[in-house]
């Protein structure tokens, strides 16, 4: 016990842990670039609850491995995406010359670069192509405009030939001294935020046991990992705790729930009473897998066993009237039957886009079996959509699936919104809400919020982030709940105040040392 005490407690294990936290917080940054932030999150720095079909009240915690592999889309250096004519010379070519491009009939698409922007600048500039402004993005990005037909009849050049092998039909072409460095057979294995997190926990605790002994020459150092601890176990609540969501409400209007940036949730209603609904959320992590959970385990209130068939991340959508023979999923708007065709798509890490998750379930009760039905988060989108409904029973129930909603006791009307321009231009100067929470027991308080002004109302921020800009008349707020947000802080005061005290200790000590010495000198 006393070896494993003493392990524990080793300030080289202190040294390894600081070291391989810096590692991960330098490759979890990195890949932003291709999995957005809160992709970065959960796959370096969080938990990955893992939903267990044989018991789905239960979440199983994986302490896991991060794995960052260097992107097969992100290289050394600048591509050049062209769209060749299918009958040009130079469009089966892998290496372009400049020369020879000029003699081609092309159209110009745009630059993928993730590494260098000035040299891409310069390449362009050198090129001396005529085109569309310079575009920037990853090639899959570049690669989906380009087929959706943004180029006419061209065949297109998309490079790095990784892509070309995958994609056989599309002419490519790259031009010289630019060309990628592959370097996708990189692979880096690093501890996650959940190991080394709880790890420097109780190696700081243990130092207190083993290294210190407890002494007033030593209470600024005890201060210091007071805070330190506080500091840490702060990032684990914020972690468990925290909430960014969105509210969006027209003016007029008042809104009494807001939407997750990222997560999406399966929701069953049951629409049996005329004054309230009943409502089952099923988080899409649930069904991700493609399999088969009882739904029933979470709510005896909804004998149903679900079974998915088809689950995309993110959709590619086309919605046409139905023709003779169904080739797509019917759904309801306004009244209508519309027939929707979906292909799965890369998701996507830019934060100002959604990813479309789509779904086919198919619920089963012990005698029936009701669907299938695609689901999608897109439809919300739709003001005149229809849920997917059927009959259990006597019993009215509703299907979809829609961005995880957070709803609140009160409400939020939306009075007055207005926003100002800097001159000349289509850029926000300031933007303000004018709003009255309504509480549950019919109160009424007005408040106004503005840019870096803040609302906080009974544990939630909301922050003015921006508006509707086809009515102008919209107002998007974040909604921030951090039930720690005051933890850090708490941390970060405890440690200067043990700096301090630490400080002041040695300071007072030095000074009567030098007293003494002076002293000293002075007899002699």
């Amino acid at each position: 016990m006393r070896h494993l005490t003493n392990f524990f407690a080793d300030i080289r294990l202190t040294v390894v842990l600081l070291g391989m936290s810096i590692l991960l917080i330098f490759f979890g940054t990195l890949d932003q670039t291709n999995i957005g932030i809160k992709g970065a999150l959960r796959k370096y720095f969080e938990e990955n609850p893992t939903w267990r079909n044989d018991s789905t009240d239960q979440i199983e915690k994986r302490f896991h491995i991060a794995l960052w592999q260097y992107p097969e889309e992100w290289p050394y250096g600048t591509n050049m995406v062209l769209a060749l004519k299918k009958d040009d010379p130079n469009a089966g070519k892998r290496d372009l010359d400049l020369k020879e491009l000029k003699k081609s009939n092309y159209s110009f698409v745009g630059y993928n670069d993730n590494t260098f922007y000035d040299q891409a600048r310069k390449v362009y500039s050198d090129a001396e192509l005529e085109g569309p402004d310079l575009k920037f993005g990853s090639l899959t990005a570049i690669k989906n405009s380009i087929l959706s037909g943004d180029v006419g009849s061209y065949r297109v050049a998309v490079l790095p030939s990784s892509t070309v092998e995958k994609e056989p039909d599309l002419a490519t072409s790259s031009i010289k001294g630019v060309s990628s460095l592959n370097l996708h057979f990189i692979k880096v294995p690093l501890l996650g935020g959940y190991i080394l997190g709880p790890l420097l926990f109780i190696n700081l605790l243990a130092a207190h046991f083993v290294r210190f002994k407890l002494s007033w020459k030593k209470a600024g150092v005890f201060i210091i990992h007071i805070g330190l601890l506080l500091m840490l176990l702060s990032e684990l609540v914020t972690d468990l705790t925290d909430r960014e969501s969105l509210m969006v409400i027209e003016e007029g209007e008042s809104a009494t729930y807001s939407t997750d940036f990222d997560k999406n949730e399966l929701v069953i209603l049951d629409r049996s009473n005329p004054k309230v609904d009943t409502l089952l959320s099923i988080p899409t992590e649930w069904i991700e897998n493609e399999g088969t959970i009882d739904v029933s385990t979470v709510s005896g209130d909804f004998p149903f066993t679900l079974e998915t068939e088809i689950y995309y991340p993110n959709t590619k959508f086309e919605i046409k009237e139905p023709d003779g023979d169904l080739t797509g999923y019917p759904i309801n708007i306004a009244g209508r039957t519309m027939e929707v065709l979906a292909e799965e798509t890369d998701k996507t890490a830019d934060p100002q886009q959604i990813n479309f998750v789509s779904a086919k379930v198919t619920l089963r009760s012990r005698d029936k079996s009701y669907g299938p039905f695609f689901v999608s988060n897109r439809f919300e989108f739709f003001e005149d959509f229809n849920k997917h409904t059927f009959l259990h029973g006597e019993r009215d129930f509703a299907i979809t699936l829609q961005r995880t909603r957070y709803n609140y006791d009160f409400k939020v009307r939306l009075d007055d919104f207005r926003f100002l321009r800097y001159p000349g231009t289509e850029k926000a100067k300031d933007f303000t809400s004018d709003v009255t929470l309504i509480k549950a027991d019919g109160n009424e308080e007005e408040k106004r919020v503005y840019m870096n002004h803040p609302l906080i109302f009974e544990g939630s921020t909301f922050f003015q982030s921006g508006w509707n800009e086809e009515t102008e008349k919209g107002t998007r707020m974040q909604v921030v709940q951090n039930p720690g947000k005051l933890l850090p802080y708490w941390g970060v005061a405890i440690v200067g105040v043990g700096l301090m005290v630490q400080f002041g200790m040695h300071l007072g000590r030095f000074t009567k040392r030098r007293g003494r010495d002076s002293r000293k000198a002075n007899q002699t």
